[in-house]
């Protein structure tokens, strides 16, 4: 009792859809992966620029942009833009800071991340 040719292609049609749908699967999650990197490149560009705001002395941070470099293996166009409002919480003054990376995905989507932080003047050495 062997195979009739028939249940042979009924056999290969069976296996040929499932690969194909592994295959669109397969593709999904590279499309993922993507937009993941995409978007943790993002939030070290907006954490970088958060860090080189508080390292920067009080009295010079202000609202400003600028376009990150690329980066090796990384596609995409960043775009960050920061926001500083001084604020006057209590007795002393401190400034409010709002930093967006922004970057398009292949499928044309516009995408963002935000951060906000807050930073006080250094006190004087003695």
């Amino acid at each position: 009792m062997g195979f009739s040719l028939v249940e042979a292609m009924i056999a290969l049609l069976v296996l040929s859809v499932g690969l194909l749908g592994l295959a669109q699967i397969q593709v999904r999650v590279l499309n993922s992966m993507g937009l993941a990197k995409a978007q943790t490149t993002a939030v070290n560009l907006t954490q970088e620029k958060i860090e080189s705001l508080r390292a920067s002395p009080f009295a010079e941070i202000q609202t400003g942009m600028d376009e990150p470099s690329e980066r090796a293996g990384d596609h995409s166009r960043y775009a960050r833009r920061w926001v500083v409002t001084p604020t006057t919480p209590g007795a002393g003054t401190v400034k409010h800071i709002s930093v967006t990376t922004q970057w398009t995905t292949p499928d044309g989507d516009t995408r963002e991340v935000t951060l906000t932080t807050m930073v006080a003047p250094r006190p004087l050495a003695d």
